[in-house]
């Protein structure tokens, strides 16, 4: 429609591709009008609106909902290992390209993704020796900081669980708990012996742990 540098209307829907613009630039620019403002061309972080329907990444094995988007991480492609991708708000369908953070590592040693944790304001990056928190106010882009809390890591997504606020997971050295304010307590280094000499870590595909609350037990199950 005419005069318009910041917002697109739709003014026809129909059959054919004929129609009349018969807007005057004062109806156009009216608030009060249906439809104002239905389609912006730009988000208002400066991004361009159109851009955002890109529909999600197929090389990623791990998807949570973390503050009203979807992240997604745990490449299968060889790739992007330590690449978390997120959705436009409310819209798990539309993942731009644009909308990507990388783990900066600066340990020694390579190292990868193994599992997202949403808790509580925090979402727990975890690696298989690495933990990270994420944190953002609106926009991941422009605000997320991304900070390591730990040498612990997670040994895949089903290797965690979450009970009275303290996140509880399994890595390759036992079990240990991360509280919302940041503190790491070991809680299996009575029997650390176990999990250096008797698992098999290279059937971590298929562990998992899980607090059972009724008995307030955990447990962790892993292969020998």
């Amino acid at each position: 429609t005419g005069n318009q540098a910041s917002v697109l209307y739709r003014v026809y829907s129909g059959t054919d591709a004929t129609f009349v613009d018969d807007f005057t630039d004062e109806e156009v620019r009216d608030p009060a009008r249906s439809g104002y403002a239905a389609m912006p061309i730009v988000m208002p972080n400066g991004e361009l609106n159109a851009n955002r329907f890109t529909p999600p990444p197929k090389d990623k094995a791990v998807v949570v909902r973390f503050q009203d988007r979807f992240w997604y991480a745990v490449d299968t492609g060889g790739k992007e290992g330590n690449t978390l991708r997120y959705s436009e708000v409310d819209e798990p369908e539309s993942v731009p390209d644009i909308n990507e953070i990388v783990l900066q590592q600066n340990a020694r040693d390579a190292d990868t993704v193994q599992a997202l944790i949403p808790f509580g304001p925090t979402l727990l990056v975890m690696q298989s020796q690495h933990a990270y928190a994420l944190t953002f106010a609106r926009y991941p882009l422009l605000d997320a900081q991304v900070s390591p809390i730990a040498y612990r890591g997670a040994v895949n997504q089903r290797s965690w669980d979450i009970y009275a606020g303290v996140c509880y997971v399994l890595d390759q050295r036992g079990v240990y708990a991360i509280t919302q304010s940041g503190g790491v307590e070991s809680l299996s280094d009575a029997i650390g012996d176990l999990f250096r000499d008797k698992i098999d870590f290279g059937k971590g595909t298929w562990s998992f742990l899980i607090e059972d609350q009724l008995t307030q037990v955990l447990r962790a199950f892993v292969g020998v």
